[in-house]
């Protein structure tokens, strides 16, 4: 299976990264026995995979590339959002964001749209690691790879004037934007690319 942005991966132990410097002091083999890195769009190695650490905190980020022998196992926001993990963790139901993903899930299901739950949600329903705060967002990943149809632009358009806590990426073949941008501004956007962000009008054309 080749990782995809989002994607959390778990490394073998003792794996160091290929590119990007060595681990911080904080990110040691205990910690990352239990907690997965996150698949970034960075096309800067090929052959590698470009990855995100984070730790406990905020402040608690490292960029770096991997080997993909060294990944053991991937977990995918698809595969979250099938399994409604948030709904089997206790004490989480209590959360504002957790309470609009129960929402949020019904919408897209019924609308038909392919979606996964990412960011600190998802990190933290896949691993197991309570890293959410009564202020954190649902980060939902729309994988799309055609231009959405008018009845699914109304959809995501609903979730936002419900005033949910709630950011949709929506994914393309060429990068991801996010929805609320494009919501805004009637079209143009910032597409995150492997090989940097390009403004554009449309989303699923090949950037210049």
């Amino acid at each position: 299976m080749q990782p995809t942005p989002h994607d959390l991966l778990w490394l073998r132990p003792g794996a160091l990264p290929a590119a990007g410097g060595p681990w911080p002091d904080w990110a040691d083999g205990s910690w990352l026995s239990e907690a997965p890195v996150v698949v970034r769009r960075d096309a800067r190695h090929p052959g590698l995979v470009s990855v995100g650490v984070r730790g406990h905190t905020r402040g608690q980020r490292h960029a770096a590339w991997i080997a993909p022998a060294d990944i053991v196992s991937i977990v995918t926001p698809r595969s979250i959002a099938r399994q409604r993990r948030w709904r089997t963790w206790p004490g989480l139901p209590a959360l504002p964001a957790i309470v609009a993903l129960d929402r949020v899930a019904a919408v897209l299901d019924d609308a038909g749209l392919d979606w996964g739950v990412g960011g600190s949600v998802g990190f933290a329903l896949a691993s197991g690691i309570d890293v959410l705060r009564p202020s954190s967002d649902v980060d939902v990943v729309v994988h799309a790879p055609a231009p959405l149809s008018a009845s699914h632009e109304g959809v995501l358009a609903s979730l936002l004037a419900a005033g949910m806590p709630v950011d949709i990426q929506v994914a393309t073949p060429h990068g991801g934007f996010s929805w609320r941008e494009r919501h805004r501004t009637g079209g143009r956007v910032l597409l995150k690319t492997g090989h940097g962000p390009v403004l554009c009008d449309d989303p699923w054309a090949p950037p210049a």
